[in-house]
């Protein structure tokens, strides 16, 4: 994924953010803001910092800067039930819709 992503540094309205344990990086994420809207997106920690705050940290800075930047909508993507959604909505945004992911059944012989 790594010279997929490389081309994300030149692009202007990402903003990337890095929380640190000391001197150590254990959890980062990305700002994506147009216009007056703002994307909280590509977040992760590193397993052994999970449960600690970091993200919960994150998405707050990146809500105040989304905010100071003029933004009036700001959105989050997350699956049902799972840390991240929880994180968000401990940080104010609310669930606006859930996505249901369809698949066809194995096909059954018999």
């Amino acid at each position: 994924m790594r010279p997929l992503r490389r081309h994300w540094w030149t692009i202007p309205h990402l903003k990337f953010y890095l929380a640190y344990s000391g001197e150590t990086p254990v959890a980062q994420a990305i700002l994506d803001c147009r216009n007056d809207t703002a994307y909280l997106a590509s977040a992760s920690t590193l397993p052994e910092w999970r449960r600690r705050g970091f993200q919960s940290a994150l998405i707050r800075r990146r809500l105040a800067d989304a905010r100071a930047l003029g933004c009036r909508v700001v959105f989050g993507g997350a699956d049902f039930e799972s840390s991240s959604r929880t994180n968000q909505m401990a940080c104010g945004l609310q669930v606006a819709y859930t996505a249901a992911w369809w698949c066809q059944p194995e096909a059954r012989i018999g």
